[in-house]
């Protein structure tokens, strides 16, 4: 069983065509290959990718696939409270999977990582 590994900037083509996935799943209007929201969402990706303190993806990959389920998330900060003095937030997004890769875990899988590494790897 494919084991999730955390993206990395080269990855984001593939975090682009899972968010495609899931905002079809969403029934929202993505458009063609070409619209404009996805040149943007590769930058954003590649960028992110690229801050490690504060964004991490897992993804699972399949040798004959490639990439087909993730999970995404980033930290923030807000204003601190009794419960979070530091005010670090994390925020989940992005979780899919390619339809074919369904009902396998990957998903969970992914996302358990994702929780580790804000649990682990950020600071309060």
């Amino acid at each position: 069983m494919a084991r999730p590994r955390r993206a990395v900037p080269g990855d984001a083509a593939a975090l682009v065509r899972l968010r495609v996935t899931m905002l079809e799943a969403m029934g929202a209007p993505v458009g063609d290959a070409t619209a404009p929201w996805r040149a943007a969402a590769l930058d954003w990706f590649t960028r992110s990718l690229s801050d490690p303190q504060t964004f991490a993806a897992f993804v699972i990959e399949d040798a004959e696939h490639g990439i087909v389920s993730n999970a995404a998330g980033l930290c923030d900060r807000h204003a601190p409270g009794p419960g979070n003095p530091g005010g670090l937030r994390g925020h989940v997004f992005n979780i899919s999977t390619l339809p074919h890769a369904r009902g396998r875990g990957h998903a969970r899988d992914c996302l358990t990582s994702l929780l580790h590494w804000f649990a682990d790897h950020t600071t309060v």
